[in-house]
């Protein structure tokens, strides 16, 4: 038991002898150094965010224009493909499409 206490009184004794060793006001200039960091923390999330609401909007708009794309050139085929198969510009699913497309990738 002694044996394992031996290092926590070391330590105990080493932390009492260096607290005086502090230059004075040292805990106001750590706060000021946490609260610099913590601001330049905000002001970066703050800045990533206004990016990411830019890229956003700009792939909304991007995804609406081809969406009205595909629809705008796929029109006179509606009678024979469904919705999505017309907003996403692919063809319809039939046996032989999966077909031909999988034999694409063998």
């Amino acid at each position: 038991m002694k044996h394992e206490e031996m290092p926590n009184k070391r330590l105990c004794e080493f932390l009492k002898s260096n607290v005086d060793s502090f230059d004075p006001y040292f805990s106001t200039r750590v706060m000021a150094r946490v609260r610099t960091a913590a601001a330049d923390q905000e002001a970066w999330i703050t800045n990533l965010w206004k990016t990411f609401r830019r890229v956003a909007v700009t792939a909304a708009l991007a995804a609406c224009i081809l969406v009205a794309h595909n629809i705008s050139t796929q029109w006179q085929y509606r009678s024979d493909s469904n919705a999505m198969e017309m907003i996403l510009g692919i063809p319809p699913a039939t046996f032989a499409t999966t077909i031909q497309y999988v034999g694409l990738w063998l």
